[in-house]
Order: C-alpha cells, then sequence, then structure tokens
C-alpha cells in the first residue's frame, strides 16, 4: 500500500494518518522510515516503527467518534486538532496507539438508524439466489450481441432467500470482536492479520448481533423496499429473533438504514 503520511521537512514534524503502510521520507534534513501495522478500521490497534536520523515530532489522530485513545510512549493531546504529540528521540522507537472504539448509531429518514462502529458500517445481510447472464436490456431479459461487450462482462440477479422486512432494538446491539486480536499491546503490538480479501462474503470475523424481528413494509412498483412505515405504527409480526449485522462491504444483498422498534 502506498505510504499515507504528511510531513512538515523544515519543522520536523511527522503527522501519521491511520493505515497499514511503510513510508521513508527526509524531515528537518534527517531520513524518517515509519512503518505501521494495524487492522485499522476493523481492530483498533495500531503499532507503529519509527527509525529517525534526528529527533521530531510524531503525531497521530484521534478521530472525533472516538471516546478517547491509548499510548504507549508518553505524549500530549490537542482536542481543538485532535492530534496526540509523541516526542521521539533520534534512532529507533515503537509504540502502541489503541483507539477507543465503541458502538454507535445514526439517524437516518424515518425513524431508521445506521449503525457504525468507528469507521466502519455495519449491515444486516440478507440471503439470496445470485444468477447472471450475459448483458441485456435493463426493461426486459433480451440478450445483447456477443460482441456487445467483453465476454467478462455479466448481469447479475439476486433475489432474496430470507426476509429483509425487519426492524431492530438499538438497545440490544451485542458486538462480538474476533477471538484473537493483537498478541501484546505494550511497545510495539504484534498484529494478527485478518482474512484476505477482508469483504468477501462472510470473511470478516467481527460482527454484531442485535435483537429484531418483522414488520409491514410496503413495497415500492411493488418491487423494491419502499419507506418504512412511522415508528407509532410499527408492530411485530413475529417472535422476536436475532439478527446478525456484519461489515457493510461483505453483505452483498443487504439492509442498511434499519427501521427501529421497542422490544
Amino acid at each position: 500500500m502506498q505510504a499515507a503520511y504528511v510531513t512538515s521537512g523544515e519543522t520536523g514534524l511527522v503527522h501519521a494518518l491511520l493505515s497499514p503502510t511503510s513510508v521513508t521520507t527526509n524531515v528537518a534534513g534527517g531520513s524518517v522510515t515509519v512503518d505501521c501495522e494495524t487492522n485499522y478500521p476493523f481492530e483498533d490497534v495500531l503499532s507503529y516503527s519509527i527509525t529517525a536520523e534526528k529527533p521530531l515530532d510524531f503525531y497521530v489522530r484521534q478521530p472525533t467518534w472516538a471516546s478517547g485513545a491509548t499510548l504507549s510512549q508518553q505524549s500530549s493531546f490537542d482536542s481543538e486538532t485532535g492530534l496526540h504529540k509523541i516526542s521521539l528521540p533520534a534512532g529507533a522507537s515503537t509504540f502502541t496507539y489503541i483507539i477507543e472504539t465503541a458502538v454507535r448509531t445514526e439517524p437516518r429518514a424515518n425513524d431508521t438508524v445506521a449503525v457504525y462502529r468507528g469507521q466502519l458500517l455495519y449491515a444486516a445481510e440478507i440471503s439470496a439466489k445470485v444468477t447472471s447472464t450475459g448483458p441485456h436490456a435493463y426493461h426486459n431479459e433480451t440478450l445483447y450481441p456477443a460482441n456487445y461487450a467483453p465476454p467478462q462482462a455479466r448481469d447479475y440477479t439476486m433475489i432474496n432467500t430470507t426476509e429483509w422486512n425487519i426492524a431492530i432494538d438499538p438497545s440490544t446491539i451485542i458486538y462480538h470482536p474476533r477471538a484473537a486480536q493483537a498478541t501484546s499491546y505494550g511497545q510495539g503490538a504484534a498484529i494478527d492479520p485478518l482474512p484476505t480479501p477482508i469483504f468477501a462474503s462472510g470473511a470478516p470475523p467481527m460482527y454484531m448481533t442485535v435483537q429484531s424481528c418483522l414488520i409491514d413494509w410496503p413495497l415500492f412498483m411493488d418491487s423494491v423496499p419502499g419507506s418504512p412505515i412511522p415508528k407509532s405504527e410499527r408492530k411485530c409480526l413475529s417472535e422476536a429473533f436475532e439478527t446478525k449485522l456484519v461489515p457493510y462491504g461483505s453483505a452483498k444483498v443487504r439492509m442498511t438504514e434499519l427501521p427501529t422498534i421497542d422490544l
């Protein structure tokens, strides 16, 4: 991955963006190499290794949604900029940065919510039967001629095989981290890798569960979900059940802005 750092060569400052990466640059007339190992934004630990020819000030950002952060090196925090400052000597240094991350919901239209943990949006994955054909006209099933597009071009149809008309009780959300995370949180944590590609269906080992039920949710033009009915009119059409929420990109058919209901 390309380096993701902002440096100031004259003043001896390095501002590190939150990214797994490696960069070598010149700061205040001296060479600096920064390596960062992390599974962010899926997990919260960033492990930095820095080699510098001259002393420098190193900054890491605390996201606005974070409730705080822990650094294994002495640091100072500027609440206006959201930056933690670590003064590093010449030579080799390592430190671990842990962002304090929690589940949160953000309101959307029609009494729905989007569910986040840190930067990651989570969604209810809907099981589907997936078929494909060559490219065809959007309004019918007439295939275009074979030379219309490269042979790799396909049109996919995804038909849900499980119910999508669910409402959730946000107060019941539980986050389930993966069993194996960073093996140590000291000076330079060892970061256990995540599955690759991480956004493949079923790949992310972390998920959420939430209590939910089926509700009346009308279709738009008899084909796709329309606007949910007002919350005051929502009633469970089923017993409460557990719904699994997964990182958005790994759910190929999904419900993301979820109606709320009190269970």
